[in-house]
């Protein structure tokens, strides 16, 4: 089968999201299937996943809520005139960038929705964030209604999507996120002195930068690392210096290796984020493999993922109204809860991987 994929995003920039589509496509055409992924021009080097795969570049800007527009339409133009001419199912990564194909006359593509984008702070917190976030869910809606087939990333976020723009359930497809194995199999853990407390992922707006700090501030806490970049990244060096906070360090983006050794060899990892309704339908690449390398947990209630592994008592939820740097507090100061938590996570299996993930959307396909 041919297939296209289009995406309105730097491929170049690592992220959950587009570690996502990188793991569908390449995943698509180890199955036998010849897939092109049309997205902007990347600014750095592409992963080498993508290597079996045709990626048309569009030359369009990346940054910034303006360039959206005109991204979609670039990206949408393209990605259909290529499967036209491949006589090729299109997909459609983010429910936004369905609605301009939508908008443009595409119809019985498969959406892959990441997130709900009008919820997100992201345009909520902007000037005229009120009338954004309606013009944003008018255009998700557009998009899922005219979807062919669409995927989730969680139980929560089909039910959301169903409710929420009246979608048939029958229509939708649940693949959460995974993670790569090989990624995993190469992480040494980093040794360091004292107690390591991790985070890792994009600093976006969903990102307690309170609670980030508070942990950094924890007497229990020698070494915060928040490893990622991201809008968020200013607001916490501002907070780390206002604070006076010198346990949290801010290395910025790192390789993936040095990434997952240091998390391999943390102590505890965290996910602080706000609550709101893209938080709580999403499913968090990170914890995937937070699982995998065998590391405790304290993580923000909401997503599936997140209940799934306190369910196994291998993470600990912090609610909406308790307190996420006292929580880990808590767990920092009882051994015994740590070294069960510990003992769980590594001699259980560590979930489904890419390549798992993979194999149901292809299924859907075929």
């Amino acid at each position: 089968m041919r297939i296209v994929l289009a995406h309105g995003g730097d491929l170049s920039v690592p992220s959950g999201g587009h570690e996502r589509i990188v793991a569908f496509a390449s995943g698509l055409a180890d199955h036998g299937h010849e897939v092109a992924v049309v997205a902007p021009t990347p600014g750095a080097s592409l992963p080498e996943r993508l290597d079996g795969v045709d990626v048309r570049p569009v030359d369009v800007p990346t940054n910034g809520v303006r360039t959206q527009p005109r991204r979609g339409i670039a990206v949408t133009r393209a990605a259909r005139r290529l499967a036209n001419q491949w006589e090729a199912r299109l997909q459609v990564e983010h429910s936004t960038l369905g609605g301009v194909t939508s908008v443009l006359g595409g119809e019985g593509y498969v959406l892959d929705m990441h997130d709900v984008a009008f919820a997100s702070p992201f345009y909520r917190d902007r000037p005229l964030g009120t009338v954004l976030s309606r013009g944003i869910r008018w255009v998700e809606g557009r998009g899922l209604r005219s979807a062919g087939d669409v995927v989730v990333v969680s139980e929560r976020m089909a039910s959301f999507v169903a409710e929420t723009w009246d979608v048939s359930p029958e229509a939708i497809t649940v693949v959460p996120n995974g993670y790569f194995e090989t990624d995993v199999a190469g992480a040494e853990p980093e040794t360091h002195d004292g107690t390591r407390v991790v985070f890792v992922g994009t600093l976006h707006p969903k990102l307690d930068v309170q609670a980030v700090v508070n942990c950094a501030g924890l007497p229990e806490v020698d070494d915060l690392l928040v490893v990622g970049d991201g809008p968020m990244r200013a607001e916490l060096a501002r907070a780390k210096r206002e604070r006076g906070v010198d346990s949290l360090s801010l290395p910025g983006r790192v390789s993936t290796r040095r990434t997952w050794s240091l998390v391999a060899g943390a102590d505890v990892a965290i996910n602080p984020q706000r609550q709101s309704p893209t938080q709580a339908v999403s499913s968090p690449v990170k914890l995937c493999y937070y699982r995998a390398l065998g590391v405790p947990m304290v993580l923000s209630d909401g997503p599936d993922l997140a209940r799934t592994f306190a369910d196994e008592g291998v993470a600990f939820l912090v609610g909406p109204d308790e307190d996420f740097a006292a929580r880990l507090a808590a767990l920092l100061s009882d051994e015994t809860a740590l070294q069960a938590a510990r003992s769980r996570i590594r001699s259980t299996p560590s979930g489904p991987t890419w390549a798992d993930r993979a194999e149901t959307l292809c299924r859907l396909y075929e």
